[in-house]
């Protein structure tokens, strides 16, 4: 079974780039804010998320604090500026990584196996 990903960011260019450099291993689908990203999940389920923390509207913070008290995606949070602060908010509101943007592709490929496979053991209740 392929793992089903869904990519949240304003950019396009960088949420195009992610997709192209996930597709293949993962079923990749995309939007662009974090209205969208409810829409979809509610639409057709994914075992992981890549959330861009930095959006118009919705951060990917306010997304996870929306999707809390669901089983949801285990989600990687990107973002441009990381700190101690931002990494505990994020683990708090649920997130299962957090990343800096630029991100190595291998460690988030890593990081979405792992996200995926917590969501498949059920063990990932967003709090």
């Amino acid at each position: 079974m392929m793992v089903n990903v869904l990519v949240v960011d304003d950019d396009p260019g960088l949420r195009e780039g992610l997709c192209l450099a996930l597709d293949g291993e993962f079923e990749v689908r995309s939007v662009a804010s974090g209205e969208e990203a409810l829409a979809e999940l509610n639409r057709l389920p994914a075992l992981a998320m890549v959330l861009d923390q930095n959006m118009p509207g919705m951060s990917g913070l306010g997304l996870l604090r929306r999707l809390q008290g669901r089983s949801g995606p285990g989600t990687i949070l990107l973002s441009s500026q990381t700190d101690d602060d931002l990494t505990d908010l994020a683990f708090d509101a649920g997130a299962v990584g957090v990343l800096a943007k630029p991100c190595d592709l291998g460690v988030l490929r890593r990081e979405i196996r792992q996200a995926a496979a917590e969501c498949l053991r059920g063990q990932l209740h967003l709090a």
